[in-house]
């Protein structure tokens, strides 16, 4: 019994992570079919099947499914797809627009069941990833410590796991990005190129994600630019070393970059056929090709001064070497206070700043928002997305590198480059001047988490705690317990997880299809359900109600008078920018409409996290006729 018990300690950071996956993928499990999200309709009936009935029949065309152009999601849901064949026989629960096309009992019964098929498969590679995470992790720090509290910082985020059960790219865009950074993190390190190759791998899954994350070009190249200047502990008296190390260092970059191309050129078919479809969405996406031009410049010049010019190489390096503290005060010190201003503001300052309320759900800023509002209106999104004591570990963790002059803190090459990972990021967007939601920051959240898990490592590793295992115990059981509350808390609904530094008056995202199985459930506990017509103003009612159910923007109640409106925040936009812009406002069109009055009361409602301006409700018809 005592060598069993000394053999599991000895694999007690495999066991804390299997256990992670194990709780990560539990959590996904619940509520996994009882929800649909917009645009997963079009995926399971339409694009992923027309991607493999492309591969199959050699029609290669069909293989380019959407602008995205999500190829992965087709491929990872493959097996969803011939799984579920025996479903496609039947018709579909319900049309783009909602409308039934199925019986009600059969809606709910198909629904889940494609569900299922379709969403497991996500699941299941999100939880393999997280394994690979901990072997790239150990491989990059030969810390099993980190390796294994990164992954289970990672494997409890609501909002990791909520995405992870949706079927959108946006399910596999966060772990193939991360693996292809941690990778190319450990070959800058390593200086192997069977890492840079995985890397390239990984990066080619994602760019078939979705064509945004060519950012990873431009990210790479500037990670080897932050490398050489100010962490390489370059050989100042081997001009011949050193030309090898900046030839090799460029040369696993090429590779990565070749590697992803081809991954993407073989897995999607149709841009063998079309080339543009292959350089759009590689080489010439939009920004793309001023940088590639700009890195190759950089690239000569690099190789030439490292042939020719090594004296004068050394003096650059060492005087950038030199300025590495201003450059890490910079950045740590822009995301500090941007915290610090957005926490202050929005949980206990109510709007101080007087931040132009704008909806977190349009594309674009409104003309005349200022830098300074765009900045903190897309922190405000991730920031209070994050858990309460993440958000703590990484404000400790930055100004402690402010001030670290010795460089105590661990892995400090990890924590500069994944902090100007975040902040070049929201530079890049808020220069398209794009608002981004959580699930467009999705790929942000492994980074954060990592930062988080060195800045408790740290602190486990510092003089006050080092040598007492009591607090050690103590400060581990904190965080276990802070993370495991936060997810219970936001179960089932996690991709709507909102930091409770958060007032509840405010919203930072929409139930995105959550509360539609509630309300559907409700609406068939009503008597002679069946019989009942039901108009929702958003997706996943109808998939679930075993009446008539509609989502149509001109609907007609002469046929089936309509018995109950179903009204979401997200619907009300979605549904007022229609009936604004429809000449032919008829009687129904313009009860629906007075649905969304502040003095109608529902007789059901559900307000996801409690928080009111995310709501779903069940009205009554007769209501509206008694206002």
């Amino acid at each position: 019994m005592q060598k069993l018990f000394l053999k599991l300690l000895q694999k007690k950071y495999i066991i804390f992570v299997v256990l992670s996956v194990f709780i990560f993928f539990s959590f996904g499990l619940s509520h996994l079919t009882h929800f649909v999200s917009p645009d997963e309709q079009l995926w399971k009936y339409e694009r992923i099947p027309h991607y493999w009935k492309g591969l199959f029949t050699g029609e290669l065309k069909k293989t380019y499914i959407n602008d995205k152009p999500g190829i992965t999601l087709a491929l990872v849901d493959g097996a969803g797809y011939f799984l579920n064949r025996n479903l496609n026989n039947f018709p579909r629960e319900t049309t783009v627009t909602g409308d039934s096309e199925a019986p009600g009992d059969f809606r709910e019964q198909s629904t889940i069941k494609r569900n299922f098929f379709f969403r497991m498969p996500l699941l299941v590679w999100s939880a393999f990833m997280l394994l690979f995470f901990y072997w790239i992790l150990n491989n990059l720090t030969a810390n099993k410590s980190f390796s294994s509290l990164t992954v289970f910082l990672i494997a409890t985020s609501p909002v990791l796991v909520g995405i992870s059960q949706t079927i959108n790219p946006d399910a596999l865009i966060w772990s193939c990005t991360f693996a292809s950074v941690l990778l190319f993190f450990a070959f800058i390190i390593r200086q192997k190129f069977s890492l840079s190759i995985l890397s390239g791998v990984f990066l080619g899954l994602s760019l078939l994600c979705k064509y945004t994350s060519t950012f990873l070009f431009i990210y790479f190249f500037a990670l080897i630019i932050i490398w050489i200047l100010f962490f390489w502990k370059y050989p100042a008296t081997n001009p011949t070393a050193i030309k090898k190390y900046i030839t090799r260092i460029l040369a696993g970059y090429a590779f990565t970059i070749l590697t992803s191309l081809i991954i993407f050129i073989i897995l999607l078919p149709a841009a063998l056929i079309d080339p543009e479809i292959f350089l759009k969405g590689t080489v010439l996406y939009s920004g793309i090709p001023i940088f590639l031009a700009s890195i190759f410049i950089l690239s000569t010049i690099l190789i030439v001064l490292a042939s020719t010019k090594t004296n004068f190489l050394l003096k650059i390096l060492g005087l950038f070497h030199k300025s590495k503290m201003i450059a890490s005060f910079a950045i740590y010190s822009i995301l500090t206070v941007i915290f610090l201003l957005v926490l202050s503001n929005w949980s206990v300052g109510n709007n101080f700043l007087h931040i132009k309320e704008i909806p977190f759900d349009v594309k674009f800023f409104p003309e005349k928002t200022t830098l300074l509002e765009k900045t903190l209106l897309e922190f405000e999104i991730f920031i209070f997305s994050l858990q309460p004591i993440i958000i703590l570990l990484l404000l400790t963790l930055w100004v402690r590198l402010i001030f670290d002059k010795k460089h105590r803190t661990p892995f400090p090459f990890i924590s500069f480059s994944l902090s100007f990972f975040i902040l070049s990021f929201f530079g890049a967007v808020i220069s398209k001047n794009l608002f981004a939601i959580i699930r467009y920051d999705i790929i942000l959240y492994p980074a954060v988490y990592t930062l988080a898990a060195i800045s408790f490592y740290s602190i486990l590793s510092s003089a006050f705690i080092y040598k007492s295992n009591n607090k050690k115990l103590i400060l581990l059981a904190i965080l276990i317990i802070s993370m495991l509350s936060s997810i219970t808390l936001a179960n089932p609904f996690y991709s709507n997880y909102t930091s409770v530094l958060l007032p509840k008056k405010y919203a930072i995202t929409d139930s995105w299809g959550y509360g539609g199985f509630e309300a559907a459930q409700y609406l068939n506990s009503l008597p002679d359900a069946k019989k009942l017509t039901v108009w929702s103003d958003y997706y996943g009612v109808c998939e679930f109600f075993s009446g008539i159910c509609s989502t149509s923007y001109s609907p007609n109640s002469t046929k089936n008078p309509i018995d109950y409106y179903i009204i979401t925040r997200r619907g009300e936009i979605r549904y007022l920018e229609k009936i604004e812009s429809n000449k032919k406002k008829n009687k129904d069109t313009l009860s629906i409409y007075s649905c969304y009055g502040e003095n109608i009361s529902p007789e059901w409602e559900l307000n996801i996290d409690n928080r009111p301006n995310n709501f779903i409700r069940v009205i009554p018809a007769s209501a509206l006729i008694e206002k």
